[in-house]
């Protein structure tokens, strides 16, 4: 796959919309050619396959969702605050897309057989999250024994991803509210 081309880049753009509006599997090749107004020579230079579209996709994402979350938590002290962030995160991200959920868990529910390559991409996105919160719970003024510090950090991981599904599921933050409450309360 080549580096950072006007085609690349026109590439990623259209599939960072089409994939995430419609899914991978109603995306087809000619509707990122057509769309993304690439020759298909200059595509397949760029993308062997779709699969590898896919995964270039993803790691976009990731990169993209660690830059857009860091920048939005930094200000927030460390510890409780900083943890949190990542449920208001969550509700941000959930209302300016219409509720229509996480990227990674969308193609993961979608493409139930991804293959090893994609499905760690995917995996390390979300171990960045559990390692983060691990962190952060590292950092709170009551001390825990290991195994409690991560529970807690299990627990927190658990509500985070189900607040996401269930908020999909009814067009709304109340679901990532209440797990921030919820979250905010196992802190103590």
């Amino acid at each position: 796959m080549k580096g950072n081309s006007k085609v690349r880049t026109r590439v990623m753009d259209t599939v960072t919309r089409l994939f995430y509006e419609q899914g991978f599997q109603a995306t087809g090749i000619n509707q990122i050619i057509e769309e993304s107004e690439v020759a298909k020579a200059s595509l397949y230079e760029h993308f062997p396959s779709k699969e590898d579209i896919l995964r270039a996709y993803l790691e976009e994402a990731t990169g993209r969702w660690r830059t857009d979350f860091e920048a939005f938590r930094d200000g927030r002290p460390a510890g409780e605050k900083r943890l949190l962030a990542l449920f208001d995160y969550r509700k941000l991200l959930a209302v300016d897309r219409g509720f229509k959920g996480c990227t990674f868990v969308r193609v993961a529910y979608e493409l139930p057989n991804l293959d090893e390559e994609t499905l760690a991409i995917i995996r390390r996105h979300k171990e960045y999250i559990k390692n983060m919160v691990r962190e952060q719970i590292a950092l709170l003024p009551r001390k825990r024994s290991p195994r409690e510090a991560e529970d807690l950090t299990e627990m927190i991981v658990w509500l985070y991803e189900g607040c996401g599904v269930q908020s999909s599921l009814e067009r709304s933050a109340r679901p990532i509210d209440a797990a921030r409450k919820i979250a905010q309360k196992l802190l103590h």
